[in-house]
């Protein structure tokens, strides 16, 4: 679990992603809309992405699940819904942008990685008013998630002052190549990917189908 200001998320999840190996990824929000805008967001942060929620053509869900499973893509931005037919071996990480309505649907959702005895990350942005949710899912799973901080993430940004970060120092909040690690943070291994996170680290999720 990564506490964080609702009005940060974006930048929060951009610095995980830039400072991991990105190979196979998916996020998952609530909205189709809030899907959209945050596929939209990610890409102008250079990363490649797609989206697959319930107001995408079939034709359009096939293409990016194919382009996820070819690597055309690293990314996945998806909703509750439309993850009821993802079914690709190799996701690496699964992120919570929204922490889900029910504690069913996070189990559903971190099910995604670590399929057929594989290990995968699941990382889930909790904004103060989501502590509710969380709760209800950690007394589901009858354990508490660990809370992890990223080193070297300014939390108390406020959006004008994020703003004026990112105007005089653009190349700081976007990765200079699409899921390359960014300057100054360590490579991952070659095995299992790292997010970079001293300290306290989160726990890996393993699911067998």
């Amino acid at each position: 679990i990564y506490p964080v200001p609702k009005t940060l998320k974006t930048e929060l999840l951009d610095e995980m992603l830039s400072r991991t190996e990105v190979r196979s990824v998916i996020v998952f929000t609530r909205t189709k809309h809030g899907a959209d805008r945050l596929a939209r967001q990610l890409q102008r942060l250079g990363h490649a992405v797609a989206a697959l929620h319930g107001n995408r053509s079939q034709s359009q869900r096939e293409r990016a699940l194919s382009d996820l499973k070819r690597g055309r893509v690293q990314i996945m931005v998806a909703t509750d819904i439309a993850s009821r037919g993802i079914d690709v071996e190799g996701i690496t990480h699964v992120i919570n942008y929204d922490v889900p309505h029910t504690p069913e649907d996070y189990v559903h959702r971190i099910g995604r990685t670590g399929r057929v005895e594989a290990v995968g990350d699941a990382f889930t942005l909790m904004s103060p008013d989501e502590m509710k949710q969380v709760a209800q899912i950690e007394r589901f799973l009858g354990r508490t998630i660990p809370r992890v901080m990223l080193p070297d993430f300014n939390y108390k940004m406020r959006p004008m002052e994020l703003k004026r970060a990112v105007t005089a120092q653009p190349e700081r909040y976007r990765p200079s190549h699409r899921g390359a690690p960014a300057r100054n943070a360590h490579a991952p291994s070659a095995g299992r990917p790292r997010n970079g996170v001293s300290g306290a680290q989160p726990r890996s999720t393993q699911s067998r189908s």
